[in-house]
């Protein structure tokens, strides 16, 4: 009767062990639901706030503008671009998680789109602290801002005074400039190391100006190259899109230019139908059949699959005579 007993009160202590087992187990997997739900919701809300920062940096008539967030957690931001959706302008989305109690990160919030923006970055940033910053872009007349976002301390070696000053207009305090390499100066001068000409192995990205012909270009950095990865990824630019390619990722850049390049050929229209009413009005101009060509290459390189940063150079060239002429027209007959 005393081993009965026994046997009695151990299979009592089992089995209430196992119940309980069982209960601690549905308690923690719904718990852990409940707190993967918040975390979502949380980078959701996160996501949401971030895309109404890029408002207020419309720069109107201000070429550039600038502004700092500060985030209370760790947090890391994933951006997409999808240049063929919401035609004829295209999509990007971003979706947030962020650092909850441990070391992980969160689950992913839902993304949120930015149907009406071109946020130039690397496919996923991550930190408490980011700088954003735009830049108008112009073919001739005003296409439009360029946003660029990122968190990661930046040196800039023998940039041209343009570029320079664009830069330190800014005031991101994240961005230092040298005009030497050694090893004491680049103490100062931390970061991915942006090189303009120079290809000093220490160089993490070099930006070279292909302008030689200022009946076109202010100077030489108006349009040309930024190579990485040792040059096995280069990014053509034009104007400020200079700032884009230096602070994007390849994907995530020659999307964002095909998007803005379908905006500039929206744009086209109207300026091409204004130009026929003044010409209409006894305006003596030529500049309606330039934007049509500018216009008709942009759109054929992009139906036939074939547009990328490269024929940059050429919807250059065609702008600025365009806007030479516009320029030359003055007054009332001044398309833009």
């Amino acid at each position: 009767m005393k081993k009965r007993g026994a046997i009695g009160v151990g299979f009592n202590w089992i089995f209430a062990m196992i119940v309980g087992a069982i209960i601690l187990f549905i308690a923690l997997y719904f718990a852990s639901k409940v707190i993967g739900v918040g975390e979502t919701q949380a980078g959701t809300e996160s996501a949401a706030r971030l895309v109404s920062v890029f408002d207020p940096l419309e720069t109107g008539l201000a070429l550039e503008k600038s502004l700092k967030v500060d985030l209370k957690r760790k947090t890391k931001i994933e951006f997409s671009c999808d240049s063929s959706s919401n035609r004829p302008f295209g999509r990007q989305r971003l979706r947030v998680a962020e650092k909850g109690f441990g070391s992980d990160y969160g689950e992913w919030g839902y993304e949120v789109s930015l149907n009406n923006k071109y946020v130039f970055s690397d496919k996923i940033i991550e930190g408490e602290n980011f700088y954003i910053f735009s830049q108008a872009f112009f073919m001739g007349f005003k296409v439009s801002d360029i946003n660029i976002m990122g968190s990661e301390d930046y040196c800039f070696y023998q940039a041209p005074n343009r570029i320079k000053r664009d830069i330190q207009n800014l005031g991101v305090d994240k961005f230092r400039f040298t005009e030497s390499l050694s090893d004491s100066d680049l103490k100062n001068c931390s970061g991915r190391l942006v090189c303009f000409e120079s290809e000093n192995n220490k160089c993490d990205m070099i930006v070279k100006g292909e302008c030689n012909d200022l009946r076109v270009c202010e100077d030489s950095y108006d349009y040309g190259r930024v190579l990485k990865n040792g040059g096995q990824s280069i990014l053509y630019y034009a104007d400020s899109l200079v700032y884009g390619a230096i602070f994007s990722g390849e994907d995530i850049y020659e999307c964002n230019v095909i998007r803005i390049m379908n905006r500039l050929s929206e744009l086209s229209d109207i300026y091409r139908g204004k130009a026929d009413l003044l010409q209409g009005k006894g305006c003596r101009l030529n500049i309606g059949d330039k934007i049509r060509i500018m216009q008709g290459f942009v759109d054929g390189e992009i139906s036939s699959n074939n547009f990328d940063s490269s024929d940059l150079i050429n919807v250059h060239d065609l702008a600025r005579e365009a806007d030479l002429m516009n320029k030359g027209a003055r007054g009332e007959c001044e398309v833009y």
